[in-house]
């Protein structure tokens, strides 16, 4: 069964597929979004000029954050079949202009914003955009195939059309890597998945500020990562 956009665009996030988990993200205004990305911009210890790997960790510590707003985002995941040797190529982002990252999946937060004169789905990824960004706009910048795509609330690789290089499907806030069956998907948050999650955005920092980190920035990334009360 696949989504056109027109359809999906309005109930994604609420359709029922057999097996699907029922996802259903916090609705935010116009300036609400505005404010929170900001927010996700200025947490100086996400590592979001690692481009090349993260991802997954950087979504999730937008997720907690935003949780901790009494806020929820649900995952959207842009990915190449587990077969397949296509990747997802970004040839200019905000961070690295004209120099191409591949990846075999791509994940970020989304989220409904109320633009007043309509509700869009919109996609949080301070890795490659200053602001938030519509579905289309962001799978365009991986050179996925908008149009080919088979817009998932779920990963359930069985039900996924064969032959096609790119999927985009949205999952759980709790969602950690792409996920192929509906088994894969959890429903709270693991800590283990959170302390390695944590682990792997400090070796990056590390990376990126050679080995030099800023006052605050591994006690800022501790609490981060510490599961929502």
């Amino acid at each position: 069964m696949l989504f056109s956009w027109v359809f999906a665009k309005e109930l994604i996030f609420d359709a029922f597929l057999p097996g699907a988990v029922v996802l259903h993200p916090t609705q935010l205004s116009e300036l609400q979004a505005k404010n929170i990305f900001n927010e996700f911009k200025a947490m100086d210890f996400i590592p979001y000029q690692y481009g090349i790997n993260g991802c997954h960790a950087r979504a999730t510590a937008m997720a907690l954050h935003a949780e901790r707003k009494g806020v929820k985002f649900v995952k959207i995941y842009a990915h190449t079949t587990p077969t397949s040797e296509n990747k997802l190529v970004v040839r200019n982002s905000i961070h690295k202009p004209q120099v191409p990252i591949f990846w075999y999946f791509h994940v970020a937060v989304a989220t409904y914003v109320n633009f007043g004169d309509r509700i869009d789905i919109m996609v949080f990824d301070p890795s490659l955009f200053d602001r938030p960004v519509d579905v289309e706009e962001w799978a365009s910048l991986m050179e996925s195939e908008y149009t080919e795509a088979d817009f998932r609330i779920d990963g359930n690789w069985d039900r996924l059309e064969k032959g096609l290089a790119e999927y985009i499907y949205f999952g759980e806030r709790f969602q950690n890597l792409a996920s192929y069956t509906v088994n894969d998907k959890i429903t709270k948050w693991d800590a283990k998945i959170l302390k390695d999650n944590k682990n792997e955005l400090l070796r990056y920092l590390k990376i990126l500020q050679k080995g030099v980190l800023k006052p605050g920035q591994e006690e800022n990334l501790n609490r981060a990562f510490a599961i929502p009360e």
